[in-house]
């Protein structure tokens, strides 16, 4: 079992819920959440300020966020284990998975394999949210169809970059959930939804005020609350930066790393895990990662789609993981969430 050190009897954390709040205030950011995990223990858990701006929505321990691009580590997590059990493999060629797109594909992504297109080495263009998409009146059926005529109208796009270097793309990750659904036989949502109950959370998809309107909503640079996203693009954007989670759920994740990494987990071996974060240089498989100041590997992500902002930094040397979530802009957001970050490295140390 889980152990949580409650708030009221941990002498480091009023100290630093008092300095997240002033950081909250000083950069106008409605509502920030945050968690510090070792494998076996929620050293602190803190939410604070509002669901919503000009609202008498207060912070509840239990509101979801979007994730942006920290669903990629979702994604990754569910690839990984679908590799370990020999469904796939890292070198399976998008065309060996989707033939029926060999006749659309480019020359150039003909050699593209699951583990380019996790690692941001495909060369697909980027394909963020105010990027360029197919015209909505091609896309039909189910979730999972969408994704396909996607990816025949992404896959006939010119490659971006250099052969080998990272260049980051949503696109990528999107031909990836395609191939982890063809060789699972499982939509991408069933893969999501089996993965959140193997770990033991909750895993939702959009924006948390979509479908309950007392959850947290986005705000824009200017902190205004937005009402949704823009459904479309945002499902086809799943697997690369549509997925939510509270923060205990999000704890809960990042201590299932901890102990992969650490060989301490039945579902997750320390060599495929460690695979997982550090196979390639500078980002893997979900993750950025580098090497700190205490030659420690850190596993370090940062994720927004606009209106909300997430960071999640993993430390297995130390044993010590850290998420943190706010409700606003990347402007607002990210200098902030960045003080607060080395602030509890630092407070939680090993």
């Amino acid at each position: 079992m889980l152990m949580v050190c409650l708030s009221a009897l941990n002498a480091k954390a009023q100290p630093q819920r008092a300095f997240a709040d002033s950081l909250r205030q000083a950069y106008h950011i409605p509502g920030l959440a945050y968690a510090v995990v070792s494998p076996d223990t929620v050293l602190e858990l803190q939410s604070i300020g509002f669901r919503k701006n000009r609202s008498d929505l207060a912070a509840r321990v239990s509101d979801e966020f979007h994730l942006g691009s920290n669903s990629k580590s979702v994604t990754g997590c569910i690839a990984t284990m679908l590799v370990s059990k020999g469904i796939l493999r890292w070198d399976s060629r998008v065309v060996e998975v989707l033939p029926e797109l060999r006749g659309s594909i480019r020359r150039e992504y003909r050699s593209v394999t699951l583990l380019d297109l996790l690692t941001h080495r495909s060369r697909l263009p980027r394909c963020g949210i105010g990027d360029r998409f197919p015209r909505r009146s091609l896309f039909h059926g189910s979730d999972s169809e969408k994704r396909l005529t996607f990816g025949r109208w992404i896959l006939q796009h010119a490659p971006a970059g250099h052969r080998g270097r990272i260049r980051f793309s949503n696109g990528g990750y999107i031909i990836a959930a395609l191939m982890l659904e063809r060789a699972s036989q499982r939509s991408f949502e069933q893969l999501v939804q089996e993965f959140g109950l193997s770990v033991g959370i909750h895993i939702g998809f959009g924006y948390p005020n979509t479908s309950d309107s007392t959850q947290p909503y986005g705000h824009d640079e200017r902190g205004h609350p937005l009402s949704s996203g823009d459904a479309f693009r945002e499902s086809l954007l799943s697997a690369a930066g549509n997925l939510r989670m509270s923060t205990p759920d999000f704890a809960k994740f990042l201590q299932f790393q901890l102990r992969g990494l650490c060989g301490r987990s039945p579902l997750m071996d320390s060599t495929t895990c460690g695979y997982m974060h550090y196979c390639r240089s500078v980002y893997s498989v979900g993750w950025e990662w580098h090497i700190d100041a205490r030659h420690r590997r850190v596993s370090d992500h940062l994720g927004s789609a606009g209106s909300f902002c997430s960071r999640a930094i993993l430390i297995p040397e130390s044993g010590r993981a850290i998420v943190i979530f706010t409700n606003a802009s990347p402007d607002a957001s990210v200098e902030a969430i960045d003080l607060l970050a080395r602030r509890l490295q630092w407070v939680y140390a090993e």
